[in-house]
């Protein structure tokens, strides 16, 4: 399963893969299990390019799928793991339901305008009851394990063979603010 960032100029790429021609747009795709693929785009085939790629993320289940910026945050050094430290901060008796932020931290990021910072953020979605912070712990470790690099969904049922984020998931992505129940680097509030 891959996730589909955007074309970005070759001028924001890191050393180590910047010697790819600095003049062309480039498709970045993250995919479980791999880091990224770096797709150099010659012409217009942009669009084509990313419709076949999508045609290959399509379903539900375990996936790291997020925002088109979650990307740069990966690029500019976020990783899914920062989030380990609040985790772990989880009261595994709470009782998190359905829209339930569980916790957020901030990262800096690149981009052609310069620093900026993100806001990673862990929330509920999909769920029709409650969910234990022990048990979110345990699909956060899933998440991990499958290969995500920094944004994903997964089911809040995994572990019991319920692959079906429609069924509840814990979701991690790139917010627009820190919501208001929310300190950085600490379990959200009820």
């Amino acid at each position: 399963m891959c996730l589909i960032s955007h074309y970005i100029s070759a001028q924001l790429l890191p050393p180590s893969i910047s010697s790819v021609d600095a003049q062309l747009p480039h498709l970045f795709v993250f995919c479980a299990k791999t880091t990224f693929i770096l797709v150099t785009m010659r012409s217009n085939s942009f669009i084509a390019a990313a419709a076949v790629v999508a045609q290959g993320v399509a379903g539900l289940g375990i996936n790291c799928h997020g925002d088109v910026l979650c990307g740069i945050a990966y690029i500019s050094g976020g990783r899914l793991s920062h989030l380990q430290d609040v985790f772990n901060k989880l009261d595994d008796n709470r009782k998190y339901d359905n829209g339930d932020d569980v916790a957020c931290i901030e990262l800096d990021s690149l981009n052609y305008n310069g620093k900026f910072t993100s806001t990673l953020c862990a929330y509920i979605q999909n769920s029709e009851g409650d969910v234990t912070g022990a048990t979110l712990k345990s699909v956060f470790k899933e998440l991990q394990t499958f290969g995500c690099a920094i944004c994903g969904s997964v089911p809040l049922h995994y572990a019991k063979g319920d692959d079906d984020v429609n069924h509840g998931e814990l979701t991690i992505n790139l917010v627009e603010e820190l919501p208001e129940n929310c300190k950085v680097n600490e379990p959200c509030s009820a």
